[in-house]
């Protein structure tokens, strides 16, 4: 017996309470559906690296997905929303720290550029078309920098935190000066 036969079963009882009102789940997920559409098999804003590599391999290799993630993108950027902003919709700065836009970090490890990447230049043109590669790769690679800029402000407040509520639990110990041995 499904949720609506249960409900009219219940109700004709003869408890004489009001009936309860059940929305039908396929109506539900409907609306939900309509609401805001996504990326199939995807949910925003991407967590980890993993998941960048996953969709953009998905959107390279299948055309229905890039269509979907063109058009999410053009959902989402609303005329006073700027880059940065929709970047933050779309990617935890946690997953983009691996990420630069040209993939040169100096001496330190090496990032993965993001000039490569399909979804962060390729399918951003398709979407928001009144950008031109230039003005769209200096944004995207300014919208980097910021979100590494708010990681690391998080990594360090996150450890002094840390340093601080050590020193408030850690027992010390108060030198007054020498002290002499009983001797």
């Amino acid at each position: 017996m499904d949720r609506s036969q249960s409900a009219s079963a219940s109700s004709s009882s003869g408890t004489g309470g009001p009936k309860p009102r059940i929305k039908s789940f396929s109506r539900l997920s409907t609306l939900s559906s309509t609401r805001g559409a996504g990326v199939d098999g995807f949910t925003f804003p991407l967590q980890t690296a993993d998941e960048i590599e996953r969709l953009e391999v998905a959107v390279r290799e299948d055309r229905t997905l890039w269509n979907q993630y063109v058009e999410y993108l053009r959902d989402k950027k609303t005329e006073i929303m700027d880059i940065p902003s929709v970047m933050k919709l779309l990617f935890l700065d946690e997953a983009l720290d691996g990420y630069n836009f040209n993939g040169i970090q100096g001496r330190k490890m090496q990032k993965r550029p993001l000039k490569m990447y399909a979804i962060f230049i390729d399918c951003m043109l398709d979407a928001w078309a009144e950008y031109t590669v230039e003005v769209l790769c200096k944004t995207v690679e300014d919208a980097i920098r910021k979100t590494h800029f708010r990681h690391s402000k998080r990594v360090y407040r996150a450890k002094k935190a840390l340093e601080e509520e050590k020193l408030i639990f850690e027992p010390k110990t108060i030198y007054l000066g020498h002290q002499q041995s009983p001797h």
